[in-house]
């Protein structure tokens, strides 16, 4: 992601796109909190409400990736906390404050995870992303090699890797995402 394409809109847009983006933050987290406490494991979690106006495009069709919240919850909480006095109007959303922004994109990233959509603001110069990769792979035993996604390489997009083993026997390797390009050796 490049934060600096927040810092090119408007102070007014910015501020909408913050108050926007914690807001879903904050919905996201209680959902989960929710779920967690009431032991809805299998149930899958509803997405929080779009529409903004402050959205370059209407969000299709919101899915919440569970494993991402889970995974995201603590840095979703922290990075929303610390947006908390400009959403909430106690001090003023400048464009040009490196950190607001780098905070804001950083919270944008995750929320993009978790709900596996583009969250690019009106005005932003932002380049369309290429489809999310999703890969799951779950085993019992590896003795040999184990790749949740090989490539040569990653140009644009996000990768969701998940690779689940029991047991990784000797010899065996298990790896996430594997961009080296070159065969595995037996």
């Amino acid at each position: 992601m490049d934060p600096l394409s927040l810092s090119t809109i408007g102070a007014e847009t910015l501020t909408m796109g913050i108050q926007f983006l914690y807001a879903q933050a904050g919905e996201l987290l209680k959902r989960w909190r929710e779920r967690r406490e009431g032991g809805d494991a299998g149930q899958a979690l509803p997405a929080p409400e779009a529409g903004s106006a402050v959205l370059r495009n209407e969000p299709q069709g919101l899915t919440v990736d569970d494993a991402a919240l889970e995974r995201l919850a603590p840095e979703i909480r922290e990075l929303r906390a610390s947006l908390a006095e400009y959403a909430e109007g106690i001090e003023k959303v400048a464009p040009d404050n490196t950190g607001l922004v780098q905070v804001t994109d950083a919270l944008r990233a995750a929320l993009e995870c978790v709900l596996g959509e583009d969250l690019t603001f009106q005005g932003e110069e932002r380049p369309a992303h290429d489809p999310d990769v999703g890969v799951e792979v779950t085993v019992d035993d590896v003795a040999g090699y184990v790749a949740g996604i090989r490539a040569n390489q990653l140009v644009d997009g996000r990768l969701r890797v998940d690779v689940k083993a029991k047991r990784v026997l000797p010899g065996g390797r298990v790896v996430g995402a594997d961009f080296t390009g070159e065969p595995e050796e037996p």
